[in-house]
């Protein structure tokens, strides 16, 4: 789950993998945002939704299917589930990607994220503030 951020710091500065990876992670660390990583849920929220698109095109094939008679259901419902997970997924990786990058850009230039964005930036500093506070009371 991590690599994604390692990722984007080698997409932005062309540093190798191990080097993108340590700067990174103390970036995200010193800036509080590696508890915020910890506690997103986002990928499991996309991966019910690419299994609930599945189910709810396979179902339609399905009942699609249902009104011909020499056509098997059971491959038509596994036709469409497929087809409607991979669509979906494609889709949300492309906003997986867009939070990933917001979190790298507000741990990287916070100031410019405030600027342009104020909203975000409030919202994202009042989360990594609770997580800091929730990591210290547990203590």
């Amino acid at each position: 789950k991590k690599n994604i951020y390692f990722f984007l710091k080698i997409a932005i500065y062309g540093k190798s993998f191990v080097e993108a990876g340590r700067d990174s992670w103390l970036l995200l660390r010193s800036r509080g945002v590696d508890l915020l990583l910890d506690a997103d849920i986002t990928n499991s929220t996309f991966t019910l939704a690419c299994y609930a698109s599945g189910l709810l095109t396979g179902l339609c094939g399905a009942l699609w299917a249902s009104q011909h008679e020499h056509i098997h259901i059971s491959t038509v419902f596994i036709l469409c589930f497929n087809v409607g997970y991979c669509i979906n997924l494609v889709v949300l990786e492309f906003l997986s990607s867009a939070i990933s990058t917001i979190f790298v850009c507000y741990a990287e230039e916070p100031e410019i994220l405030s600027r342009n964005d104020p909203v975000i930036f409030s919202r994202i500093r009042e989360l990594c503030s609770m997580s800091r506070g929730q990591l210290s009371s547990d203590y």
